[in-house]
């Protein structure tokens, strides 16, 4: 990274992390900006109440802020630049810059767990990491349903007897910022600095298949491995910079106060309602315009 790049918090020399965690073979990574700071404590009181004390260091990625857990020891790491505002991925590649341990749980902000979090079947997945070193990247994303329709027949989940490795053997396909577990140094050799995260999705599957890494896919049975779900007719998160709206009851019932009004609540009684508000949006109209524009030109760059 260049020189003007600025990480905050080192604890020892050379080393970020707690000794203890020395000698974990994860790190979880949560990928946030400052922006959605409010999604921070609900994460982390999720996260204690079904997962409880984790053996894996946990890092905070976002540009200038802190925050302090009362369950872990969250370390911020903070990317800035003095001149512009750091890409999504040089913000990711310096935090990786950090990581010590050979894989990496990719969460993002508002993956707010919903379920117990299975310990076993997550060392399971990397122990198979780890007995299959070719394999760059395992998805552990719950199955959903396709529509609100669908969800309201009952089908959101998928249900399978056993949990079965799949390895995706298309010729191309997107590699989605799903809830994954990365091959350290394979995730740090496919991020390009010039990205954002949607053309990091985008192409990171055609550079995986490039380099040699296998992406596959960890079939799991109800629930998933981490039970999480953001889709708009069913699941909790952030939308449109905005909060979805089970949110609330589902905080409230383990006992976590947010404020809702900063962000707001999204009131949106359809999908095709939500794409007509993302349409109206001039900010979103103006970005999508030189981003179209810079796939064309940067295309050939980004499957380097």
């Amino acid at each position: 990274m260049n020189s003007d790049n600025v990480d905050v918090r080192t604890r020892t020399e050379g080393s970020i992390f707690d000794p203890q965690q020395k000698k974990a073979d994860v790190t979880i990574v949560v990928n946030s900006c400052d922006k959605y700071e409010d999604a921070w404590h609900p994460f982390f009181e999720c996260l204690w109440h079904f997962a409880g004390e984790l053996p894996y260091p946990i890092i905070l990625n976002t540009e200038t802020k802190q925050y302090k857990s009362q369950h872990y020891d969250v370390i911020c790491v903070n990317t800035h630049k003095r001149f512009r505002a750091p890409t999504w991925s040089e913000r990711f590649m310096n935090v990786l810059g950090k990581v010590e341990t050979e894989f990496v749980f990719f969460l993002l902000d508002d993956y707010f767990l919903e379920d117990r979090f299975d310990m076993e079947r997550f060392e399971k997945v990397v122990s198979y990491m780890r007995e299959h070193p070719d394999v760059g990247i395992v998805d552990i994303c719950p199955h959903w349903a396709e529509s609100a329709e669908e969800a309201a027949l009952n089908k959101v989940k998928y249900k399978n007897a056993e949990d079965s490795f799949v390895v995706r053997n298309r010729e191309s396909f997107n590699i989605t910022c799903t809830p994954s577990v990365w091959r350290t140094e394979a995730l740090r050799s496919l991020i390009r600095l010039h990205e954002d995260v949607w053309d990091f999705e985008i192409y990171v599957g055609a550079r995986a298949k490039q380099q040699g890494y296998k992406v596959v896919r960890y079939n799991t049975r109800t629930p998933a491995v981490y039970e999480y779900d953001y889709q708009v007719w069913s699941g909790m998160g952030i939308t449109a910079g905005k909060w979805l709206p089970r949110n609330r009851a589902f905080f409230e019932s383990l006992g976590i106060n947010v404020d809702y009004d900063r962000l707001g609540i999204l009131n949106v009684s359809s999908q095709d309602e939500l794409r007509r508000m993302n349409r109206s949006n001039l900010i979103t109209m103006i970005k999508k315009i030189p981003r179209k524009i810079r796939k064309k030109i940067t295309r050939k760059k980004s499957l380097r």
